[in-house]
């Protein structure tokens, strides 16, 4: 919460004061940008990972974009029943998403086009232990393991307008082509590997940046 107040903060604060130097267009040349995105119930995260995304200038019109994300959740569950039964699930994820976009107008209305690399981890743990009576110790009666990969592509197609030079509101639509690699080691199924290609649509995405 405190971080969304803060965040919150600095746009209202370069909304309000930043004037932009009308001698100057909207994209130059060294530019950094911290881009956010606005989710459904008005709540701000990252507008590529969850936690870092920052695009750079190279031109008037190309730029670099990169994004980082990561999460990990632990959760424990227990049930009684016939017998007192413990799952504790682990999960772990990883994204990294490296994009060349392309200005096709530099106005203060720009469209901009881009592509480039994908990559993604994910990884949970599930063990399930078990207590047949208050006297006796718990045993372990499950473990699944689950690890994927995944390499590709993603293109996007996105429109941005400058409230001000330092202040602008996007909307971007994309897609995504993968491999995903993926491994299950479980201790009474044994293990499987899986392996798919997936192509899908990234959905449309609403958000602001930070321009310095």
């Amino acid at each position: 919460m405190s971080t969304r107040i803060i965040v919150m903060s600095i746009v209202l604060v370069t909304f309000i004061y930043a004037q932009p130097d009308s001698a100057s267009g909207y994209l130059n040349q060294g530019t950094f940008s911290l881009q956010f995105q606005i989710t459904e119930n008005f709540s701000i995260k990252d507008f590529q990972g969850a936690l870092f995304s920052a695009k750079y200038l190279l031109t008037g019109r190309s730029a670099l974009r990169f994004g980082l994300g990561t999460d990990y959740i632990f959760a424990e569950n227990t049930r009684d029943q016939a017998a007192t039964v413990i799952l504790e699930e682990e999960t772990y994820s990883l994204q990294m998403t490296g994009q060349y976009l392309y200005h096709l107008t530099g106005n203060q209305l720009s469209m901009y086009t881009g592509i480039g690399p994908h990559f993604e981890y994910y990884w949970r743990s599930r063990i399930t232990t078990a207590q047949q009576n208050p006297e006796s110790e718990f045993q372990e009666t499950g473990r699944n393991q689950f690890s994927r990969y995944g390499f590709g592509l993603n293109a996007v197609l996105g429109g941005e307008y400058f409230v001000t030079e330092y202040l602008s509101l996007m909307a971007e639509y994309g897609i995504l082509g993968q491999y995903r690699y993926g491994k299950v080691a479980d201790k009474i199924a044994g293990e499987n590997n899986l392996k798919e290609y997936r192509f899908e649509p990234v959905l449309l995405k609403f958000g602001f940046s930070l321009n310095f």
